[in-house]
């Protein structure tokens, strides 16, 4: 009935509120606020064929919002296939390994496959700017970009150097693996890289003094 479509369109617009003050207080990335556009589209079409009673109009909106789709959809397998080109290891043309060691995959699956080829099974490694890890069958810590990152609170709270190689010896860290380029990239939009002199001094005294590269490709190094 119309009075329990109005209850639950409440309860509908209730869910979208809740949703749009926890996007705007915890993070403004739109791709965050997908299932509240969800809802939002739930809203809109309850409302236009409420104020809009008239079939020939309905007819419209449904040709207009079929429309739409097409056209968003098109621009997704655009996009997917632009950046990604999934459709030929998807269709058995290009195997999984030739796949992975193109771009944009090639820096990052080749340093997982040396670890995973190479490092010992009790090994741990410690990711620095990168923040996936799907392809390592071995033991590692990645922190998401809204993660609290431990080696940059290592560099927060340690004097010199040799703390941070006693924590991290401490914790059982045998490796690290540093992207420079996601830590760019990430810093850019997230400015979570965002150190002080201070930090950026020990980082590079780190580097210099306790690590040693045993691979390296391009701006990723293990």
């Amino acid at each position: 009935t119309e009075e329990n479509n109005r209850e639950s369109f409440k309860y509908i617009l209730l869910f979208f509120f809740i949703s749009l003050i926890l996007w705007v207080t915890v993070t403004q990335l739109s791709r965050y606020f997908l299932p509240g556009l969800a809802i939002l589209s739930i809203i809109l079409a309850y409302n236009c064929f409420k104020f809009f009673d008239s079939k020939k109009l309905s007819i419209i909106i449904l040709v207009c919002a079929s429309i739409i789709f097409f056209i968003n959809t098109c621009w997704s397998f655009y996009f997917l296939n632009f950046y990604f080109k999934p459709f030929g290891v998807v269709t058995g043309l290009q195997s999984k390994e030739e796949y992975l060691n193109e771009k944009p995959y090639k820096n990052y699956y080749s340093v997982f496959k040396y670890i995973n080829e190479n490092l010992k099974e009790n090994s741990k490694t410690l990711f620095v700017g990168e923040t996936m890890g799907f392809h390592s069958m071995r033991n590692f810590v990645a922190s998401s970009v809204f993660d609290i990152n431990p080696f940059l609170e290592l560099l927060k709270k340690s004097e010199n150097p040799k703390e941070i190689h006693n924590e991290l010896r401490k914790e059982s860290y045998t490796h690290i693996l540093i992207n420079y380029r996601e830590i760019k990239r990430i810093n850019a939009t997230y400015k979570v890289f965002n150190l002080t002199n201070r930090e950026v001094k020990l980082f590079k005294d780190f580097e210099k003094n306790y690590l040693k590269p045993i691979f390296t490709n391009e701006n990723v190094c293990l």
